[in-house]
């Protein structure tokens, strides 16, 4: 039942999750590679609520504020590892490329990075 109320709760087409007053809201559900790498290629809404299914077929809770800072780590390493941190200079011409290069779209994740 999509949208319906089932026992004071309700329904929603994804994971519903029980919020403090008793609501529901749906869950971004992500699903771990076998290299260990999750797709991220933005950030999420912090107060969102996003369930990852590792590898091994364990799940663990996130809020978008801990995915986005994870993210935002990795990007500062990609940057840094290829020396694209800013330090050449700022153009104010659009960019002309089809592929972005700075830009990451995956982030690697483990078991316990939810505590």
């Amino acid at each position: 039942m999509v949208g319906g109320m089932v026992g004071g709760m309700v329904e929603c087409c994804a994971v519903p999750v029980v919020l403090r007053i008793g609501q529901t809201r749906p869950m971004i559900t992500l699903q771990q590679d076998d290299d260990g790498f999750i797709r991220m290629n933005r950030h999420f809404p912090d107060r969102s609520l996003i369930r990852i299914t590792f590898t091994g077929g364990a799940s663990e809770d996130f809020t978008g504020a801990q995915l986005n800072t994870v993210y935002d780590e990795a990007l500062a390493q990609f940057l840094g590892q290829n020396r694209l941190e800013g330090a050449k200079g700022f153009s104010r011409a659009p960019a002309k490329t089809v592929h972005p290069t700075k830009k990451i779209t995956v982030v690697k994740v483990h078991e316990g990075m939810a505590r």
